[in-house]
């Protein structure tokens, strides 16, 4: 498997801080007040929108069977350590998003008081606490690319799959105004960055213990 170059790693972060200070800057209520015109409330998009709740019981779940199989000596495939580093990625993600949403505390598009919508609120209330100041970063974002990403490094022939999936969702939240644009980036800078280092800590675990003629998972 072939690891991007941390130069790489460091560019696309800057990049995408770029990005997401400019959408809070000029793009965030645009598009919010656009989509609200546009779409309204929408079903369909709501209930696609809120898929990434399984990704918590799912990476229980997945924790469950390999530690099952771990005790019954059954020995771990490739996809059996990508999907174990999946499961890392995802728990991590939402610990970090969880304390990144009490830093920045800030206001939801709609669906929440105060809004940009609702009462046109639109602020970052820096450590403010509750479920009124939770939209960035998104923890639907950071969890969906926590998951397709160390695909996308260990399986990297089906790239365009785990893009497709992954800007579905990131359009299903913008377009459904459950978060802003910078949220949804945000999320997404999350979700990769976890699952790079789930993915590079263990390429460094594996290549330490053959170096030393240790057996690997």
């Amino acid at each position: 498997m072939k690891m991007i170059r941390p130069r790489v790693w460091g560019a696309a972060f800057l990049t995408s801080i770029c990005f997401i200070v400019a959408s809070v800057a000029w793009l965030d209520r645009p598009i919010a007040y656009f989509v609200n015109d546009a779409f309204g409330q929408n079903v369909i998009v709501g209930s696609f929108a809120g898929t990434p709740s399984f990704f918590s019981p799912l990476a229980v779940l997945v924790f469950l069977v390999f530690v099952a199989r771990r005790i019954a000596r059954r020995p771990f495939g490739r996809l059996d350590t990508a999907l174990i580093l999946t499961d890392l990625s995802i728990v991590v993600a939402k610990l970090l998003v969880a304390q990144l949403k009490v830093v920045f505390g800030r206001t939801w598009p709609q669906y929440h008081t105060p809004s940009l919508i609702g009462d046109g609120t639109y602020a970052f209330k820096f450590f403010q606490s509750g479920p009124s100041f939770e939209s960035f970063p998104s923890g639907h974002m950071a969890s969906i690319c926590a998951l397709f990403f160390v695909f996308w490094l260990w399986y990297p022939a089906c790239w365009l799959i785990y893009t497709a999936a992954i800007v579905a969702m990131a359009a299903g939240l913008v377009i459904g105004n459950y978060h802003f644009l910078s949220d949804v980036i945000g999320g997404a800078v999350v979700g990769c960055m976890t699952a790079a280092s789930a993915v590079s800590i263990y390429e460094a675990w594996r290549a330490w213990h053959l170096s030393r003629g240790l057996p690997t998972m």
